[in-house]
């Protein structure tokens, strides 16, 4: 019965292809009408007609058939439907909302294959992330989705590859409908938050044929359909919109664990090959240091790699920082390990530094630099030292640079926490330079002790031996730090005719993370 109203509606019933997204509105409210009307039958011929529709199935090897659970449902059935590969089971069982009754349902998506190729084994679980999000069609993730009365402007969905429950608002749903009525071309919504209701509730909710999104029936005749990926990438509470680059998927090292991951790129395979230049950006992130091996022996090699990457964040020093390194200036090394620029509001997030060149080599002496992971570092002292983790999270120490340059007289001043945590808990950046720590701390005088002894064992952890790891630059090389989390000092120069020049200039995650999903949209 349903088969022959569908086909008088010219509308395929329980076929391959799905309800066309170019369909008129006017056909989505016949068909939510019919079905809604045959829904009201009593149970003996909705049992009947759903025998119809499972023969119906069998007899056509059907890849699945399409849920269809309203607020209006009056429904209670159980459909077991072969397919060509495996059998899909759909799950309907409930009462009338409008009786106050719970109203549940469950359906399962196909699982298709992921041709994600991966670049590094250690990166695979943000790498996935990435891809799923930049698709929208085909297959992704089996899931479970089920709705509860009690709540009625939710819907839960499970993902079988967690096995959790996640809730996402019908009026986010609405909020994000992309359809083009709702977005422009490059997928900007075209909804405009006053014309939200944040109470909406759907007429419809059903999977589509193949299980390939979740579409609504609104009550304004609206449709609206979402694939089962764009969910999935989209879960809340996992991965925020456009934040795919969480500090929670960073790699945390010490001195031993670095010495044997540390991974080389070439300078010239960077500036050709995007396959390469993906792997090292998806590295910086992973791990926060990588270096680049085969560079010009001659400066503005820095230049190139952030032109190829989209430009580099220019200071009050200019775009790059020449610096000579010899006894007289580094005859002690550095005061102590230290993050850059901690005197600007924002400081850089990358920092390239090029050894163009040595001379005077004595005593086997080389450009040595100390370097450490400030969030390894980080998870040490909450795991021993909690309360020191939350005070130094909470207390901002001030930093301050006061010269001459080429482009005049400044006086920089700023304020930073050691330790700064994202919404969820995840460190996500630390901020020290003894160097530059300013005198002024916005704090009252009892609370000044303990922050002084949470920093210094803070720094403590940072230079214990385990945690140092040592590298010897050569000219040639480029060393690339993330400056939010690893932390770098000059080894001592032993040898008074040393010397290496060296380069130094830093690109701001912004640029980074678009290239990254430039290179993705474009390789994968």
């Amino acid at each position: 019965m349903l088969r022959k109203i569908s086909e008088a509606c010219q509308l395929k019933w329980m076929g391959y292809s799905e309800l066309s997204t170019t369909a008129s509105s006017v056909w989505c409210n016949i068909y939510s009408t019919l079905i809604i009307l045959v829904l009201k039958l009593p149970g003996s011929m909705l049992k009947a007609i759903g025998n119809c529709v499972i023969l119906h199935a069998w007899r056509g090897s059907l890849a699945t058939s399409t849920p269809l659970v309203s607020k209006y449902s009056h429904v209670s059935t159980f459909l077991r439907v072969p397919t060509r590969s495996s059998a899909v089971q759909l799950y309907t069982n409930g009462v009338s909302k409008k009786e106050g009754k719970n109203v549940s349902h469950s359906r399962q998506i196909s699982e298709s294959s992921n041709k994600l190729q991966q670049v590094d084994d250690s990166k695979a679980r943000y790498m996935q992330e990435v891809f799923l999000r930049k698709t929208d069609t085909g297959g992704g993730h089996v899931i479970f989705a089920s709705e509860d009365s009690l709540n009625p402007i939710l819907s839960e969905i499970r993902f079988a590859a967690d096995a959790v429950y996640h809730n996402f608002p019908y009026v986010w749903f609405r909020d994000h409908c992309r359809c083009s009525s709702c977005v422009d071309g490059n997928m900007r919504s075209k909804v405009a938050i006053q014309d939200l209701d944040p109470d909406i509730e759907p007429v419809l909710d059903q999977t589509t044929p193949m299980g390939s999104s979740i579409s609504i029936l609104w009550k304004d005749g609206h449709y609206s359909k979402y694939p089962e990926r764009w969910l999935w990438a989209h879960r809340f509470g996992q991965m925020s919109t456009g934040d795919f680059l969480s500090p929670s998927h960073c790699i945390r090292w010490d001195a031993n664990e670095i010495s044997k991951s540390l991974k080389r790129y070439n300078f010239h395979e960077l500036l050709e090959d995007d396959k390469s230049l993906l792997d090292w950006l998806l590295e910086i992130h992973a791990r926060g240091l990588t270096i680049i091996q085969g560079a010009p022996e001659e400066p503005h090699q820095v230049e190139k790699l952030g032109e190829r990457i989209g430009f580099l964040r220019r200071c009050h020093f200019g775009s790059t920082l020449q610096e000579k390194i010899h006894f007289e200036t580094h005859k002690e090394g550095g005061l102590s390990l230290e993050t850059d620029l901690p005197y600007l509001s924002l400081p850089p997030s990358v920092h390239l530094l090029h050894c163009v060149n040595q001379h005077g080599l004595t005593n086997n002496d080389e450009a040595k630099i100390f370097l450490a992971d400030g969030f390894h570092a980080s998870d040490a002292l909450r795991d021993e030292e909690p309360h020191s983790s939350e005070i130094l999270s909470k207390m901002e120490w001030e930093y301050f640079d006061v010269q001459n340059s080429q482009d005049g007289e400044y006086h920089l001043r700023s304020t930073h926490p050691a330790i700064r945590f994202n919404s969820q808990g995840h460190v996500s950046q630390i901020v020290f330079n003894d160097r530059l720590r300013g005198s002024g701390l916005n704090v009252p005088a009892n609370f000044v002790s303990p922050a002084y002894e949470s920093l210094k064992k803070f720094v403590s952890t940072l230079n214990q031996p385990k945690n140092v790891f040592e590298y010897s630059l050569k000219p040639g090389e480029i060393v690339a730090r993330d400056n939010r989390r690893v932390l770098h000092r000059w080894a001592p120069i032993t040898s008074p005719g040393f010397e290496s020049q060296v380069e130094g200039a830093y690109l701001d995650w912004d640029e980074l993370s678009s290239k990254i999903r430039v290179l993705f949209k474009k390789l994968l």
